[in-house]
This record gives C-alpha cells, structure tokens and sequence, in this order.
C-alpha cells in the first residue's frame, strides 16, 4: 500500500510520511446562506452568501517498533506540529500538500492534537495517535507544483514467527 504523506510546499520542506496509512479520512465542505423574514411569508427568502473552505480530518498512528532502526515519535510529532507554526520567509505556517495514493489535497494545518499512548520504562513514548484538521488552500490564480517522489522509509521490522 502506498503511504501517506504531508510535504510543506511554501515554503519547501521535507516530506512527514505516516508509518500506518490512515484506516479513514473525512471531508467536509460547507456553504453560508442568509435567511431574510419577510411580513406575510410562511417562510424566509434565503440567499447565498459565501463558500467556505474544505477540510480534511483525519487520524494518524505512530509507533516506534515499526522499525529496526532506531526511531523517535516525538520527533515526528514534532515535525507535524511545526506545520501549524508561521515559518521566517513568509510570516505564516507553510503551505503544505497531503498525500495518500492518488489524493493531493493542497492545504494548511488547521490543528493538531496529540494522544501518547505507550511509553518505554523510562517515560519515553513508543506510540502516539496524531489527530490532524487540515483546511484546503486555495489562491486566485494560483498553483502549486505538486511533488511526486518515492518517500524512503527505514526498513520494516523483519517478520518473525511466535516464541511459543
């Protein structure tokens, strides 16, 4: 299966690929009307007022024993939230792009929370659930260059059959 990713796009940043793809995702879209009561009516004119933005939820699973080699779920935790963070070159967070087989959703992180849920004898965390809102960016006229590229991953933990 294909991973997943989010790769900031402006400005330019490296790629945060999901260890687990997520088992769902939810988007929602909404649109503003204007209800306007008139005398004698049994009910209100409405007109539209705006669209808003598209948002995409969805839940990410970290583990550290995914991998052999060694690998920090706090550092990716956070890697995700420095995308809610304004970046030096444009005074904003960056403009990211989500990926996850043949979905580009070009977006900005609209928050993100964090539940640690193992953790090694010493404290450290060995799995976390990452929950992200991420709102659809859109510029008039405007378009981001969409990067296609294999996301090297450390390699899988070698399969190995129960002790009992």
């Amino acid at each position: 299966m294909i991973k997943g990713s989010i790769t900031p796009l402006d400005p330019e940043g490296e790629a945060i690929v999901f260890e687990y793809n997520p088992t769902s995702f939810e988007t929602a879209k909404e649109a503003s009307w204007a209800e306007i009561g008139v005398p004698g009516l049994d009910f209100p004119l409405q007109q539209f007022v705006k669209g808003n933005l598209k948002t995409l939820t969805a839940e990410l699973y970290l583990n550290r024993d995914a991998y052999d080699t060694p690998y920090d779920v706090r550092a990716a935790v956070a890697a995700l939230e420095a995308l809610s963070e304004i970046t030096e070159r444009t005074g904003a967070p960056p403009i990211c792009v989500f990926q996850w087989g043949r979905l580009d959703f070009v977006c900005v992180l609209g928050a993100v929370s964090v539940s640690y849920t193992m953790f090694t004898p010493d404290g450290e965390p060995v799995e976390a659930t990452v929950s992200l809102s991420l709102r659809r960016y859109v510029e008039k006229d405007v378009s981001f260059r969409i990067p296609r590229r294999d996301v090297s991953l450390p390699a899988p933990r070698e399969e190995r059959k129960p002790a009992f």
